[in-house]
C-alpha cells in the first residue's frame, strides 16, 4: 500500500507492464498498461532490506538500522508507502521504547515512522520493496507475490488469471488464510495490517449466496440430511447449513436449504472454536505434527470436507508429510506409501476446495 498526496490524475511507470496511479481502494496502487494472460511475471525487484529474522536483535531495532543504512533517495521511498497503524495504537509506545536504548532521542520520531510504514508493508519474509508493497490488498487477487529462495531478497509478482489493461494488480497479505471466511480474514488483516478489507469479496454483503447457501468457505454439513460413518461424513456431496436469506450473517443462527433443520448450539459451537484453531495454525504455524493431524481428522468430523478450517489443516498436514518424506529420500531412507498417499489425499481436497472458492 502507498500514500498518495499527489495529482491523482498522474501515473508514474513502474515496468513494462505496471504504471503507478492513484487507487480508488486505498492511496497509490498499480495498475496493468495492456492485457496480459495469467503466469506473467509482471515485475521483479529487490527490497530494501534484508529479513530482519538474520539478527538477534528486536525486530524493530534491525528495521531501524536498515532504514538508516539506505540513501536519502531510499528512505523517501520507504516512508512514502502507507503508514496504517493508527495513532493511537499501543504499539507506537512499544516501538519507541524498543527503540530508545539504541538511537538518539532525536531519531526515534522518524525510526518510529520508519519501523511502524515496515510493519504496514512487509512480506512474510519480512521484506519491504520499493514497488511491490505498493500493491494494494484483494481477498480475490488477480496476481501473487513469489519471494527469491534464502537469502534472496528479490521478489516478483506473477498474475494468477488473465487481466485488463487499466485494472488494478492486486496480492493477498492473507497467506492460506485467503481462503477462510470474511470474519477470519478481516480479522487478520486488522490485526497484522491495521486495516479492514474493504474488496470486492469481503463487501458482497450476506455471506450467504443467492440461492441461500454460504459462500464455499462457510459451509457446515447439515447432520439431518446426510449420514455419517465412524463419525466422518460419507463423501463430499453433502447438503450444507447455512445462514438462511432471511437471516442476518452475524445472527449464530444456521439452517439447511433442503430440510429447514436449525443447526444446534453445540455444532455451531464446535464450528467456531475449530474455525479459530485452524486460524492459528495457519497464521502461526504448529510444529507437532499429530497434533495438527488430530486437528485434520477433528475438523472432518465435525464441519465436513467442504469448510474453510478443515482445507487449511489439510494444507498443513500435507506440508508436514511432504517435508518428513524429502528428509526420508534425502537421507536415503524408505518413504511410507501410506503417509505419501495421505499427502496426495489431503492435496486433492484442498484443490477441489480452492477451485469452489
Amino acid at each position: 500500500m502507498s500514500s498518495f498526496t499527489g495529482d491523482a490524475s498522474a501515473s508514474a511507470p513502474v515496468s513494462p507492464h505496471l504504471t503507478s496511479k492513484t487507487s480508488p481502494s486505498h492511496g497509490l496502487g498499480l495498475f496493468f498498461t495492456s492485457s496480459l494472460p495469467a503466469s506473467t511475471v509482471v515485475l521483479t525487484e529487490a527490497s530494501f532490506d534484508a529479513p530482519h529474522r538474520s539478527s538477534p536483535e528486536h525486530w524493530a531495532v534491525n528495521h531501524a538500522r536498515n532504514f538508516l543504512s539506505l540513501s536519502p533517495s531510499d528512505q523517501s521511498k520507504w516512508m512514502s508507502l502507507c503508514q496504517t497503524v493508527p495513532s493511537s495504537h499501543p504499539l507506537r509506545a512499544t516501538v519507541t521504547a524498543s527503540l530508545s536504548p539504541h538511537f538518539p532521542a532525536s531519531q526515534l520520531p522518524l525510526l518510529t515512522g520508519a519501523v511502524l510504514t515496515a510493519l504496514s508493508n512487509s512480506f512474510e519474509n519480512y521484506t519491504i520493496h520499493p514497488e511491490i508493497s505498493r500493491i494494494n490488498h484483494s481477498c480475490a487477487p488477480n496476481s501473487v507475490y513469489v519471494p527469491s529462495p534464502p537469502p534472496s531478497t528479490t521478489g516478483s509478482v506473477v498474475t494468477l488469471r488473465p487481466v485488463a489493461e487499466g485494472e488494478e494488480c492486486t496480492i493477498s497479505y492473507l497467506g492460506a488464510l485467503l481462503f477462510a471466511d470474511r470474519d477470519t480474514r478481516r480479522r487478520r488483516l486488522e490485526k497484522d495490517k491495521f486495516f479492514i478489507c474493504g474488496c470486492a469479496r469481503c463487501s458482497s454483503g450476506s455471506r450467504c449466496s443467492g440461492s441461500g447457501y454460504a459462500s464455499a468457505e462457510d459451509r457446515v454439513p447439515c447432520k439431518a440430511c446426510h449420514d455419517t460413518e465412524g463419525g466422518y461424513y460419507v463423501d463430499d456431496d453433502v447438503v450444507f447449513a447455512a445462514p438462511g436469506k432471511d437471516i442476518a450473517y452475524y445472527t449464530p443462527t444456521s439452517k439447511c436449504p433442503r430440510c429447514s433443520s436449525v443447526m444446534d448450539a453445540r455444532t455451531r459451537a464446535v464450528a467456531s472454536k475449530m474455525s479459530e484453531r485452524a486460524a492459528e495454525v495457519a497464521a502461526e504455524g504448529c510444529e507437532d505434527v499429530e497434533v495438527v493431524c488430530e486437528l485434520y481428522e477433528a475438523g472432518a468430523r465435525a464441519l465436513g470436507a467442504m469448510h474453510w478450517a478443515t482445507n487449511l489443516l489439510g494444507m498443513q498436514v500435507a506440508a508436514e508429510i511432504m517435508q518428513e518424506v524429502e528428509a526420508a529420500m534425502a537421507a536415503g531412507g524408505d518413504v511410507d506409501d501410506v503417509d505419501l498417499a495421505e499427502a496426495c489425499s489431503s492435496l486433492e481436497h484442498v484443490y477441489r476446495f480452492g477451485e469452489g472458492v
